[in-house]
C-alpha cells in the first residue's frame, strides 16, 4: 500500500511539473522566479532550511524574471518555497522548469551505467591530515620554554602559556573551505560519452550553465544557494556546512583520445599510473600531448589511493594527473588539481 501511494505521489510530482529531485538525482531543480522592485534581495526558502538568496537590487518599477536553482527537498505537488522580500517590492513563484528535468534525465541515460555509479572522488580538504606544522609545533615549545623560565613569576608565565596556545592552534587548526576544486574527467573507454565531475568542499562557484546534475555527501544535506551578479552576469554559490558538492557534466570526446597503442590526443599529462588486466599497476610518469605511453618505471607503481576505489577487475585503468592548461576542463580559476580516470583503457 505505501509503495502504491509513493508512485501515485511522484508520477502527480512530474504530472504538475514538479522537480523530483529524489528521483532526478539534481539537488538544484530550476524555478522561475518574479521580481518587482524596488527591493534590495530575496529569500527562498523550503522546511529543511535549504533555500535560495537573490542578492540582485532592484529599483522601483523594474521588473525581472530569473530563472534559478532552487534546492527543494520535497516532491510534493505543494513544495513551493517560502518567499521573504528585503524592500516594498514583490516576489513571485511562477513555477518549476519541468522541460529542464526531462533533459537532465534524457542526458544522464546516455552515460554507460559504469559511469553513473563510479565512486566520487573526495573533495581536497577531505584529505587526512599529516600533524601540524612545524611552524606550531616551534610556537609550542618556545612558549613552554619560556613559561618555564617564568614559572616564579605566576602572571607572566601564565601569559605567556596562554599566548602560546592560541598561536599554536592558529597555527595548527585546519584550513577551512577555501573553494578549492577537484576536478576527474571520467571515461570507459569505449564511449564518446564522458563525465566531468567537478568536487568542491562546502562551497562551489558556478556561472549559469546546463550543468548535469549537482550531488550533495550527504545526500540531503542542508543546500544554501546565492545568486548575485558576478564578472560574467549572473553567479551561483552553492555553501553546504560539512558537505561535499558534486558538479556533474557530460563532455563529448572520441574514445581514442587516451589508447595504450596510439597517441595522447587529451593533453598533456604530468602523471600516470596503468593497471594491467590482472590487477597490477605501474607507474608511467609524464606523458606528453601527442607521445605515445610510456614504458613503466621502476619503484611503486600503485597511484594515490583516492583515485584507486573499488574499481571494476579484470580491466584496465588509466589514472593520471593532468597539466593545468587542458584545455577540455573548464577553466573556472579554483580547481587546485585536474585528473582523468578510465576504466577499459
Amino acid at each position: 500500500m505505501r509503495a502504491r501511494r509513493a508512485l501515485a505521489a511522484a508520477c502527480l510530482a512530474l504530472a504538475l511539473g514538479v522537480p523530483a529531485a529524489a528521483a532526478e538525482g539534481t539537488r538544484t531543480p530550476l524555478g522561475r522566479v518574479e521580481l518587482v522592485g524596488p527591493l534590495q534581495r530575496v529569500e527562498l526558502g523550503f522546511p529543511d532550511g535549504s533555500g535560495t538568496t537573490v542578492a540582485i537590487p532592484l529599483a522601483s518599477g523594474e521588473h525581472r524574471t530569473l530563472t534559478l536553482p532552487l534546492p527543494s527537498p520535497s516532491v510534493a505537488p505543494d513544495a513551493q518555497p517560502r518567499i521573504t522580500v528585503e524592500g516594498v517590492g514583490s516576489a513571485r513563484f511562477a513555477g518549476w522548469v519541468g522541460d529542464d528535468l526531462t533533459r537532465l534525465r534524457q542526458e544522464w541515460e546516455r552515460l554507460p551505467p559504469g559511469l553513473r555509479l563510479r565512486p566520487r572522488p573526495p573533495a581536497l580538504e577531505d584529505a587526512p591530515q599529516r600533524g601540524p606544522p612545524l611552524a606550531a609545533l616551534l610556537v609550542a615549545c618556545a612558549a613552554f620554554l619560556l613559561a618555564l623560565r617564568l614559572r616564579r613569576r605566576g602572571l607572566a608565565a601564565l601569559g605567556v602559556g596562554l599566548v602560546g596556545a592560541a598561536a599554536t592552534y592558529a597555527l595548527g587548526a585546519p584550513s577551512q573551505a577555501s573553494g578549492r576544486e577537484l576536478s576527474v574527467l571520467e571515461g570507459d573507454g569505449t564511449s564518446e560519452v564522458w563525465l566531468a565531475v567537478h568536487v568542491g568542499r562546502e562551497r562551489l562557484v558556478l556561472e549559469p550553465a546546463d550543468a548535469l546534475r549537482l550531488e550533495t555527501r550527504p545526500p540531503r544535506a542542508v543546500l544554501d544557494v546565492l545568486v548575485d551578479e558576478g564578472p560574467h552576469g549572473l553567479r551561483w554559490t552553492l555553501r553546504a556546512r560539512g558537505a561535499t558538492l558534486d558538479r556533474l557534466d557530460l563532455v563529448s570526446l572520441e574514445a581514442s583520445v587516451l589508447t595504450r597503442e596510439g597517441p595522447n590526443r587529451l593533453g598533456a599529462l604530468t602523471q600516470t599510473w596503468v593497471r594491467d588486466g590482472g590487477g597490477t599497476w605501474t607507474r608511467r610518469g609524464p606523458w606528453p600531448a601527442g607521445a605515445t605511453l610510456p614504458d613503466a618505471l621502476p619503484g611503486p607503481g600503485e597511484p594515490p589511493g583516492w583515485m584507486n576505489p573499488a574499481l571494476p577487475m579484470g580491466v584496465g585503468v588509466l589514472v593520471a594527473r593532468r597539466s593545468a592548461a587542458s584545455a577540455e576542463v573548464e577553466a573556472s580559476g579554483k580547481a587546485a588539481e585536474r585528473w582523468v580516470r578510465v576504466v577499459g583503457f
